[in-house]
């Protein structure tokens, strides 16, 4: 009897050894919601079946959808499974034929991919998501891909999220739960190699520790309301003062077409507020199109905009390519110990006002110190613009910075002093003057294009030199432009229901007031104790540091489009008949 029960235990621990392993389930639009979906021979067929089959799921599972496949999302989905983690990752992606394109996801329930727990916060995570494309028929509503309630440790690569109100979304989380350990914030995030377009309030929203954006193209984010929208907002993951974000890179990005109304940018492309710690910003390429800018059209902005005690501590922004944003390139605000390095910001037109401004908005309770400004090169239109302008600022040290203004201009100045800085030594940098600046388009080394990323070309700025005659204007003092003083709020904390088991309800919509946006152009020129070259061809050349140009250019494309491509075969349409070419030939036409 004895070695009867030794038998059955070892068969019991084997069973459940078999049970415990790792699975990849298959979905297929010509598959069948009956089957195991064990097999690429026997597949589920709809998003809502792949979607409960991913809670379900053991640790290191897998929901792959077939390449070419299309699928609608017609019911709301939470995800959520604590059997994954960080060495045992939960994966969706694709399976199938490489030549065909990624899985279609069309959403008409706002849900995306929403990966949330119910009730109070506990930490879940260890998820990856790859090569899937979302596309929202919401008429801009929803999340395409969301994080709430402590989710960490996630890869998001190669997916292309359209349509939303928010493409993706990383929001904090509800009160912790009595002994999870939460921290109700989004941990060690990675989104890359993705393209983020066509959404409504936010290409991306939220704030996160130990995460990395790198390698994206955002565009044409941020629509729906001038000002408030962006191509990315990072921000705190609470409104509550004791909870700020740390160790955010983002590197490598294109962000383009920011905050488009009446054809023309109306807000910041990257924006941050709230309480955030060790961010850095390098090597991203933010363009608008010469003459489509207001003066609400700002490069970077980082500054107060919330109702709360804000600052920013630890900030570099290094290496990023600024060209033909409005009014402010980069502008700080309640900063310290922050590095402004070896930007380069180019305005072909006339609405950059200030290259580098420092504050840029009035200061909450920590004011702006310790900055480092060098190596920066700036050539404006304005003919009351400023390169680098910054007021009561201490220490601040601005060292080999190459600044290039319009010599016609009234009241313009290559660098602007004011209170306990007006003495300050500003003798190693470089002070030009020129009569107009152009962008010319060079063709440089190939790189890797993602399947489907609308790109933008990154173009060698060129500053010609001044002419022998030059109109002489009249030197008549600037009209203040009075702008709205308005504030931004950060993204609220939703409350979610405390039962698991209850209908997912619907995000709450994140409202904000208008930011103010302040001319930091003096209006009395101030003598400037740099070296002056009027006669001098300034040239940037490219530096090797800068974002390679795209290997192709595409305008925005819908759903039709997408579902168009993946039955024609148009390999040998020309580039120039093409508006997605990537790895020699064409995706859609």
């Amino acid at each position: 009897m004895r070695k009867s029960f030794v038998l059955l235990g070892i068969f019991l621990l084997g069973t459940l050894s078999a049970t415990a392993q790792a699975q990849n389930y298959y979905v297929c639009d010509n598959g069948n919601d009956s089957n195991d979906g064990r097999t690429e021979a026997k597949p589920f067929k709809s998003y809502e079946k792949a979607m409960d089959t991913f809670n379900k799921m053991n640790a290191g599972g897998s929901v792959l959808f077939c390449r070419g496949g299309k699928f609608i999302a017609t019911q709301k989905k939470r995800l959520a499974n604590f059997n994954c983690s960080a060495d045992k990752v939960c994966t969706i992606g694709d399976y199938g034929n490489s030549n065909l394109e990624r899985p279609l996801i069309i959403d008409r329930v706002e849900t995306g991919f929403n990966f949330q727990n119910g009730s109070d916060s506990r930490p879940d995570g260890g998820y990856h998501v790859k090569n899937v494309m979302l596309v929202a028929q919401t008429d801009g509503k929803g999340y395409g891909i969301s994080f709430y309630n402590d989710v960490n440790d996630i890869l998001i690569e190669n997916v292309h999220v359209e349509g939303y109100r928010v493409g993706v979304s990383s929001r904090g989380g509800n009160k912790a739960a009595p002994g999870s350990g939460s921290n109700r914030q989004t941990d060690r995030l990675i989104l890359r190699n993705s393209t983020i377009i066509n959404n409504k309030s936010q290409g991306f929203q939220g704030g996160c520790n130990d995460c990395v954006i790198e390698n994206n193209h955002f565009e044409n984010n941020g629509f729906g309301r001038r000002i408030l929208d962006h191509n990315i907002y990072i921000s705190s993951a609470s409104k509550d003062e004791s909870i700020s974000v740390k160790n955010i890179l983002i590197r490598n990005n294109t962000l383009y077409r920011s905050t488009i109304i009446n054809g023309k940018c109306e807000g910041v492309s990257l924006v941050v507020h709230g309480i955030v710690r060790n961010l850095t910003i390098e090597n991203n390429t933010i363009k608008e199109d010469l003459g489509k800018v207001t003066q609400y059209c700002w490069g970077i902005g980082i500054d107060p905009g919330n109702e709360m005690d804000e600052s920013f501590v630890g900030l570099k922004i290094h290496k990023n390519t600024l060209l033909n944003v409005g009014n402010i390139g980069i502008g700080c605000s309640s900063c310290k110990d922050a590095v402004i390095s070896d930007n380069m910001i180019i305005d072909e037109g006339d609405v950059l006002r200030t290259g580098i401004a420092i504050p840029s908005k009035p200061e909450d309770s920590l004011k702006s110190q310790n900055i480092t400004i060098s190596g920066n090169k700036i050539a404006l239109n304005h003919d009351r613009s400023t390169g680098i302008n910054v007021k009561d600022v201490y220490p601040v040290k601005i060292l080999n910075n190459d600044i290039s203004i319009l010599k016609t201009g009234v009241n313009t100045q290559c660098i602007g002093l004011e209170g306990i800085n007006t003495s300050l030594n500003i003798s190693s940098n470089q002070c030009k003057t020129h009569n107009d600046v152009s962008v010319i388009d060079q063709t440089l080394p190939e790189t890797e294009v993602v399947e489907n990323t609308p790109e933008v070309p990154v173009e060698e700025p060129v500053v010609t030199e001044p002419e022998p005659e030059t109109e002489v204007v009249e030197n008549t003092p600037e009209v203040p432009v009075e702008e709205p003083v308005v504030t931004e709020p950060e993204p609220e904390t939703e409350v979610v229901e405390n039962t698991p088991e209850a209908p997912v309800e619907e995000q709450p919509v994140v409202t904000e007031p208008e930011t103010e946006v302040v001319e930091n152009t003096p209006e009395v020129p101030v003598e400037q104790p740099v070296v002056n070259e009027p006669e001098t061809v300034v040239s940037f050349e490219r530096p090797s540091w800068a974002s390679p140009r795209p290997t192709s250019s595409s305008n925005n494309f819908t759903v039709d489009n997408l579902i168009e491509s993946m039955q024609n075969d148009y390999s040998n349409v020309s580039e120039s008949e093409c508006r997605v070419f990537a790895r020699g030939k064409c995706l859609i036409r």
